[in-house]
């Protein structure tokens, strides 16, 4: 009479637990003073024992790397004495042909053939060992970077601060000297002047309020792209003067300083403009006290 497909299937919890032990990715060992009575064939797999290894006594003593043999014995001892103690412990485990392998075991204190004995399931955890290992490693590298380059900010906020600090005491010098040297000496001239010097000496006053930092004030219009004599004129046009007093002035004709104005005003980017030019040029000369 043949059996039918349900039982077939059925399996024996004895069955059942065998299968369990030879699926099993991880090893699994029972241990008794030390000694391995019993091993699932992960165990072989992994570490590359026989069972001649395990029927001629193989022990932890022979896994264990001397940096963690004596905290496994005392963990192993304590199981075994009934101690409480947390079931996780990791160690350094060599193969039979010398790798090592970081691995933990997870542990619970069976009686094994009448007699006491520890079962334990083992991971292989060298692969997340060397990744936490990385990952601590790298932690640590970022962690002195970034004191590093806070260091160099503190460094360079330094630098910066010395730096405005000796500005603000070149503007104090500058402004200084100023007063000191040159205010006095055309205050002087203005008081001997001819009307066409005094109309020079007061672009000179106005060119020395330009460089004068006593008030830590700068022109918001920025004359560099001009040519020197371009300057001039600006100071003069600045200061009220018409294209042809300053072309008298000057000893040039008023076309002169009209194609000046005009190349003036296509490097300060008002061509076109509604802007006046005198007006453009004293924008900023309220903000400027003497």
């Amino acid at each position: 009479m043949k059996k039918s497909k349900k039982q077939e299937s059925d399996i024996r919890p004895a069955d059942l637990k065998s299968r369990v032990l030879e699926l099993s990715p991880d090893p699994i060992v029972i241990m008794q003073d030390h000694v391995f009575k019993y091993v699932s064939p992960a165990f072989f797999k992994i570490f590359g024992y026989t069972q001649k290894d395990i029927d001629a006594g193989l022990s932890i003593h022979d896994m264990i790397v001397p940096e963690y043999i004596d905290k496994a014995v005392e963990r192993s001892n304590k199981r075994v004495a009934g101690v409480e103690m947390d079931s996780h412990f990791r160690a350094t485990a060599k193969t039979k042909n010398g790798d090592l392998l970081f691995c933990e075991s997870t542990a619970v204190k069976v009686n094994y053939q009448g007699k006491p004995a520890i079962l334990s399931i083992v991971r292989d955890i060298t692969r997340m060992q060397f990744t936490e290992m990385k990952l601590e490693e790298t932690t640590k590298n970022l962690s002195k970077q970034r004191k590093q380059l806070q260091q160099k900010n503190t460094a360079l906020q330094e630098i910066l601060t010395q730096i405005e600090s000796d500005k603000i005491r070149l503007r104090k010098q500058i402004s200084k000297n100023i007063d000191q040297q040159v205010k006095p000496v055309v205050a002087h001239l203005k008081k001997h002047a001819s009307s066409s010097q005094l109309r020079y000496l007061e672009i000179l006053e106005d060119a020395i309020k330009d460089i004068s930092v006593e008030h830590g004030v700068q022109r918001k219009i920025d004359l560099s792209s001009l040519s020197p004599r371009q300057v001039e004129i600006c100071s003069m046009i600045r200061n009220g003067m018409p294209s042809k007093e300053i072309a008298d002035f000057l000893g040039v004709s008023v076309r002169t300083v009209e194609v000046h104005r005009n190349n003036i005003r296509k490097k300060l980017g008002i061509t076109g403009k509604d802007a006046n030019l005198v007006t453009f040029l004293t924008q900023d000369d309220k903000n400027i006290t003497t």
